[in-house]
């Protein structure tokens, strides 16, 4: 009868340590899947950031295009006038002058830090995609570990079950 109990404690021991481990994991599975779904909308986010940048990038170079443009056409305009009002038109041409020079340097520097952002971003990618991987191979050892230790548990429930049931023979 002794034995009896015993043997359904150590059945029943078996039952709550599998049932345990099943639910470990679950629970393991479940936190990989959002770990990698985090990791997934990381990405995209920061691949609708780069969008945006790129966008950004295209829309300053078209607008700096059209300006350069039009301070060409008015360039033309005042070599054309410059026959008439020497002086006067040449002060104009000065100051387009300056202008160009400006917005050239303006526009320099706003492509340097869109650039350098853009850098930023992908670095942060980078050490972010690396941080979640690290943190998946924790995962994965953490599982490999679980599962280990199960299996070692329950071959030593299944051995002490089997020498309980050669005693009671």
């Amino acid at each position: 009868t002794e034995l009896s109990e015993q043997l359904g404690q150590l059945d029943s021991d078996v039952r709550e340590l599998n049932a345990t481990t099943k639910e470990a994991v679950m629970e393991l599975n479940n936190q990989q899947r959002r770990t990698e779904r985090e990791l997934q909308n990381t990405t995209t986010e920061l691949r609708e950031q780069l969008d945006k940048l790129d966008t950004a990038i295209t829309v300053l170079n078209a607008t700096t295009r059209e300006t350069v443009e039009e301070l060409s056409d008015q360039q033309q305009r005042t070599q054309d006038e410059l026959q008439t009002t020497t002086t006067e038109l040449s002060e104009q041409l000065g100051q387009l002058d300056s202008n160009v020079r400006e917005l050239n340097a303006t526009t320099k520097e706003a492509v340097m830090e869109l650039n350098n952002q853009q850098r930023r971003t992908e670095r942060e990618l980078q050490n972010t995609t690396t941080e979640l991987r690290e943190e998946l191979d924790k995962l994965d050892t953490a599982i490999t570990v679980l599962n280990a230790t199960t299996k070692e548990a329950v071959e030593e429930l299944s051995d002490q079950q089997q020498r309980t049931q050669d005693e009671l023979q």
